[in-house]
């Protein structure tokens, strides 16, 4: 071991994947797998750091890492490409760091947009040399060493595909290894996979793994209050689909309660995951914030993108659920999917079902389908929407850029669906509804509502996804 440094990149955005405007370049999104990573690293004795770059330009990111000489090093550098939003940015990044520093190993990762195609990947960005498949707590330090590449599994340089077992335990995260850390609200992964079939869904095949024990948990949170050196953290509880037992939350509880402890925190479920007993002991334990996987009111769209086989039953239980929330306490954020063979008439439906509940709706978030193309699958998923009455924007696209916008119908095209988006988020989220939800998680933790209300007079009110008072 040497005490050069090592870099990991969370990969940036050229701009946000929705509006581009002030606001949303203030977002902070945690790359809390990278940050797992670097902390694995940190407990064997390396110096290891991880930098996002956010909405910085690709050019001036680079220049900060040189003026902290942290590309001076033997060690690969390596990038998470978290989004296909971010491939963009990555292109750039790689081809100034390479400019300037070409005996730089780069290592990539990202197993959303990755997949198991490194030929892909390196096409769009050739100054990549080794790309990463899957997950990589038992890999990564095997990958500090090029020379030890071609005998690692699941990775782009052998034909060996076996993916790693999981940890027996989720990662400790180390956030004094993140750089500006105190701007980010903390995560604590619980859980991973989903398997619940959606067909949107890229984790639909991959079952739910075991919760991880109330009492680690609670041992992060209490961690995550001495790294920050307060208690008015606000922890987004990592999982696909939130499903915990009864008895694990009632075990949760227990413990929060006996050491009287005060952070709230958020996660993200289905209306079917969670029993009124569970939501409600959750709520007493913390719990603040759900964000609601409903995406469709109507009968025909649920079936349509398998959400259900029993779109009735479904949304009496989204019905009973959303009330019992507003009985805890807890705000739910409503998510929304506009899915190919969507009408005006499938929307109408998901507008009236949202406004019956409207007084138990802290807000909504609302978009078109996208298709990523994270594996081979992704073209015929592509296909499998014309029976649906859907065809891609650009057909290209997929293969250049990793994404397809969609029209989703004859009736709703691409550009129609988006502006749709915004006018149903504008009907549902007041612009202090806007600002309690993202700046619970993903504004910076400095950053004052009336500091928002300056930004959001800069801005064009047709163009926001909440209604201006």
């Amino acid at each position: 071991m040497n005490n050069q440094p090592i870099t990991f990149i969370s990969a940036g955005m050229l701009r946000p994947k929705k509006a581009d405007n002030i606001l949303a370049r203030l977002h902070l999104y945690l790359n809390y797998g990278l940050l797992g990573l670097v902390s694995i690293l940190s407990d064997k004795g390396f110096d290891v750091r991880l930098v996002h770059g956010r909405f910085i330009p690709p050019a001036e990111f680079v220049n900060y890492l040189n003026q902290k000489k942290w590309l001076d090093t033997d060690y690969p550098l390596f990038l998470s490409i978290p989004s296909n939003y971010a491939i963009g940015w990555s292109k750039e990044f790689c081809r100034l760091v390479k400019e300037q520093k070409p005996e730089l190993k780069i290592v990539v990762g990202g197993r959303w947009v990755v997949g198991t195609d490194g030929r892909w990947i390196k096409a769009l960005i050739p100054e990549i040399d080794l790309v990463v498949y899957g997950t990589a707590e038992r890999r990564i330090k095997h990958l500090l060493y090029p020379n030890e590449w071609q005998d690692l599994s699941f990775v782009s340089s052998t034909s060996i595909s076996i993916a790693e077992e999981p940890l027996d335990c989720l990662p400790n995260l180390n956030y004094s290894l993140l750089d500006n850390f105190e701007e980010y609200q903390p995560s604590i992964e619980v859980s991973r996979g989903c398997g619940m079939g959606c067909s949107f869904c890229a984790e639909r095949d991959i079952s739910l793994s075991k919760f991880e024990e109330p009492s680690r948990v609670i041992s992060k949170i209490i961690e995550c209050c001495e790294k920050y050196r307060q208690n008015n953290i606000r922890p987004y509880f990592e999982a696909s689909l939130f499903r915990p037992t009864y008895k694990w939350a009632k075990e949760f509880e227990v413990l929060y309660r006996s050491l009287q402890l005060t952070v709230q925190w958020r996660c993200e479920s289905r209306v079917d995951a969670l029993s009124p007993f569970t939501l409600h002991t959750l709520a007493s334990a913390g719990l603040k914030v759900i964000d609601l996987g409903l995406e469709s009111a109507s009968f025909r769209q649920l079936v349509a993108m398998n959400k259900t086989t029993n779109p009735e039953a479904y949304l009496k239980r989204a019905s009973t659920f959303l009330k019992e929330c507003k009985k805890a306490g807890v705000w739910v954020k409503v998510n929304v999917l506009l899915y190919p063979g969507e009408t005006y008439d499938s929307i109408k439906e998901t507008l009236d079902w949202l406004s019956a509940h409207q007084e138990c709706i802290k807000g909504v978030s609302v978009g078109p389908l996208v298709v990523y193309r994270y594996d081979a699958g992704a073209n015929s998923y592509l296909n499998s929407l014309r029976i649906l009455g859907a065809c891609a924007v650009d057909p290209d696209s997929l293969e250049r850029e990793g994404i397809a916008k969609l029209h989703l119908s004859r009736e709703i095209d691409c550009e129609t669906a988006e502006v749709l988006s915004t006018r149903i988020c504008q009907q549902f989220m007041s612009e202090r509804d806007y600002f309690d939800l993202k700046g619970f998680s993903y504004l910076p933790r400095t950053y004052s509502f009336t500091e928002f209300l300056q930004t959001v007079s800069f801005l064009n009110p047709s163009n926001i996804p909440f209604k201006i008072s």
